[in-house]
């Protein structure tokens, strides 16, 4: 039966399948040595001249072509399963852990394995290896031994506008600085502003969004640091200088600051 054009059913039925994440097979003993003696069977010499040789066939082979007819098996009777319960659906969970739990076992089984391998995967690259296991397990990985999914946030998506957006306040802020700093300028910053491409300006707010606790702290050293990354960035970084040595001008641009970040969230 086809489970995803079953004819008997309700049309209120779900007719796709949930495919869940769920393994019905993975590394054992017994999947092991019938591969090395697969192995052996083939590189066995063949021809005239050789030895005739017999690959053996015992209890431990027909268990194991048991346990893969099992969980092929098993993995059609769960499509059946989800071919007209939908756990997603309300009163559906509650149903499948009254009459068949397994499924729900397995899946959950299979989450936490996931997330337990990604996030150990990604605790290693953040912090490195400090054990023997982590040594292994980046090797096993490495080598595309295990695999497994990663953590990782959503793309930064930036609307079409936030660019012009970005940039009108920008200089907004480069007319501000220049009327108060008068004739000690040291260059024309509201032309340096203007000359600078929306995306370059777009891109320092998605380097401060990045850094957004900049602002709570209201870090002078790491907003240089993280200004000087790019050389595009020079006139604002040459404002920035200009501001933190006038305490007057630090509330309105923090301000501004946090105008930028918030840009980024909208």
């Amino acid at each position: 039966m086809d489970p995803d054009k079953a004819q008997t059913l309700p049309q209120w039925y779900p007719r796709g399948l949930t495919h869940m994440p769920v393994q019905y097979g993975g590394p054992s003993a017994e999947k092991e040595n019938m591969d090395r003696l697969n192995q052996l069977i083939e590189v066995a010499p063949k021809g005239a001249g050789g030895a005739m040789r017999y690959a053996p066939i015992g209890d431990k082979e027909v268990n194991y072509l048991k346990y893969m007819e099992d969980m092929a098996e098993l993995a059609k009777f769960d499509n059946y399963v989800e071919s007209f319960v939908d756990p997603r659906q309300p009163g559906s969970a509650e149903f499948l852990f009254k009459v068949y739990p397994e499924y729900i076992n397995r899946r959950m089984q299979q989450a936490h394995t996931d997330y337990e391998f990604a996030l150990r995967n990604q605790m290693i690259d953040m912090w490195g290896i400090n054990t023997f296991d982590d040594l292994y397990f980046k090797y096993l990985v490495d080598q595309k031994r295990i695999s497994g999914p990663s953590l990782q946030r959503a793309a930064t998506t930036i609307d079409d506008d936030v660019g012009e957006f970005v940039k009108s306040k920008m200089h907004n802020m480069a007319v501000w600085v220049q009327e108060e700093l008068g004739s000690v300028i040291a260059i024309d910053y509201v032309a340096a502003v203007d000359a600078r491409s929306e995306l370059e300006l777009t891109t320092l707010c998605v380097m401060l969004h990045t850094e957004r606790d900049i602002a709570a702290r209201r870090d002078w050293d790491a907003l240089v640091e993280l200004a000087s990354e790019e050389a595009a960035l020079a006139p604002l970084l040459q404002i920035l200088v200009e501001v933190r040595q006038r305490e007057p001008m630090h509330e309105k641009f923090w301000k501004y600051v946090q105008l930028f970040i918030d840009v980024i969230d909208e």
